[in-house]
């Protein structure tokens, strides 16, 4: 089986990936705290490469989802952990020979534009938060690697993620929610694709409000959709 490190292997998206995608690959991850799974975890910070490079190595893909996600976070944070850190994962994939690094960015990167406004991958970015230029910095940091060191990377400008894969009642249908089938289904592809130097593309579910465009991941990865947000919306967020 081919191995896959997931950085971020403890947090709420990593805890299910690790878990989800366990079946198709030999899965490590990567985290500053510990966690049940996967068993292969190193527990270190972005920042210390040596912990990074040992990851890595004999590594055939990784999921880069390492990084502060909220949407306040101070520029102080961002800048240490989402690119910084993002470049040091990428520098130790590079140095230890890893062929595909899948990022997850985020579709705040194009926050600016407005809820309804029509977004697809090669739209400039227009961020309201440090957060979601700290995201659009680590597509650009892939960008590099992926041109000068022969890297494919594919970013994902992901959308809402939740434990329970239900939209919460206090949240609107908003055509920005990513359900859990949808998920496996999107990062199964991003790994798996052959022959992709480097992409961005949008990772949503379907919804009868569509502002994020999805051909560019259907072209290029044959992701295809299968739930619904507005089948997913909770009475409570469980």
């Amino acid at each position: 089986m081919r191995k896959v490190l997931i950085t971020g292997s403890a947090g709420h998206i990593g805890q299910f990936l690790c878990a989800a995608l366990e079946p198709y690959y030999e899965i490590r991850g990567f985290d500053r705290v510990a966690s049940d799974r996967p068993e292969a975890a190193t527990v270190a910070h972005l920042s210390e490469r040596d912990a990074l490079q040992s990851a890595c190595t004999g590594v055939d893909a990784l999921v880069h989802l390492a990084g502060v996600r909220d949407a306040a976070s101070s520029w102080e944070d961002v800048l240490e952990t989402n690119i910084v850190g993002t470049h040091n994962v990428l520098d130790a994939a590079r140095e230890a020979g890893v062929g595909k690094i899948v990022y997850a960015s985020s579709c705040q990167a194009t926050f600016g534009y407005g809820e309804h406004y029509p977004q697809t991958p090669d739209l400039y970015p227009k961020s309201l938060s440090f957060y979601g230029v700290s995201k659009f910095a680590g597509e650009q940091l892939g960008h590099v690697f992926s041109s000068r060191h022969a890297i494919d990377v594919i970013c994902i400008r992901l959308g809402l993620f939740t434990g329970t894969g239900r939209v919460p009642s206090n949240r609107q249908i908003t055509g920005r929610f990513l359900g859990h089938d949808d998920a496996i289904q999107l990062f199964r592809r991003a790994i798996d694709v052959i022959g992709v130097r480097f992409a961005v593309v949008y990772g949503v579910s379907n919804s009868s409000i569509r502002s994020l465009d999805l051909s560019a991941a259907r072209e290029i990865l044959g992701y295809v959709p299968t739930q619904n947000e507005d089948d997913l919306l909770d009475s409570k967020e469980g």
